[in-house]
């Protein structure tokens, strides 16, 4: 008889994209946000872990890389490659930022990569 495949989950390699988001959200649950909160962010993060990709050492982004996600059709277009709404641009775009800075504040990245406004929004 074969043994049953227990599903666990993999916890992230430290210092990666996929850890950083874990410990954002982990984070803000711990501050109050709603589980409800936390999942709306975790979707807007899955979407940067897909482009950005899950395993990437968050200390090897740039500001140029994540400003390539900022105006990338993933952020910008729906699949129907219809534009998004603006305010639903800004909110994917707003998560990977508080994520970055959360992880400056916790010395996991010296400093965020975050491009200025005007080059975000392009």
């Amino acid at each position: 008889m074969k043994a049953a495949h227990s599903a666990t989950p993999t916890t992230p390699a430290p210092g990666t994209l996929a850890a950083v988001a874990e410990g954002y959200l982990d984070a803000i649950q711990k501050n109050g946000r709603s589980a409800g909160t936390a999942a709306s962010y975790r979707a807007d993060l899955n979407v940067a872990l897909k482009y950005l990709g899950a395993k990437t050492p968050v200390a090897t982004l740039t500001v140029d890389r994540v400003r390539e996600y900022f105006l990338s059709a993933t952020v910008t277009l729906t699949r129907r490659d219809q534009p998004k709404n603006p305010i639903t641009i800004a909110k994917t775009r707003r998560i990977l930022r508080l994520a970055l800075v959360w992880a400056a504040e916790q010395g996991i990245i010296p400093v965020a990569p975050i491009p200025t406004l005007e080059e975000a929004v392009r």
